[in-house]
């Protein structure tokens, strides 16, 4: 094992930066390609993460689509 020394630390994660779920207006969509589990998927249940820590003010819906998942803003 090899001590180093001057590596900076990873950037520090940030929930939900990754999705741009609470960015949103009613009515838009995002596509997830390649995501076989449908609304079990990471991404769905992402949404209803952010739907949760907003407390029912943004509502979500996810559908499993050929070739992915896509979620749209409801409310």
């Amino acid at each position: 094992m090899q001590i180093e020394d001057n590596i900076p630390p990873p950037e520090p994660s940030h929930r939900g930066v990754m999705y741009p779920f609470k960015r949103m207006k009613v009515g838009q969509s995002v596509f997830f390609a390649d995501e076989p589990k449908g609304t079990a998927s990471k991404p769905a249940i992402a949404a209803r993460g952010a739907q949760c820590d907003s407390k029912k003010e943004l509502m979500f819906t996810a559908r499993k689509i050929a070739g992915g998942v896509r979620i749209w803003r409801i409310a």
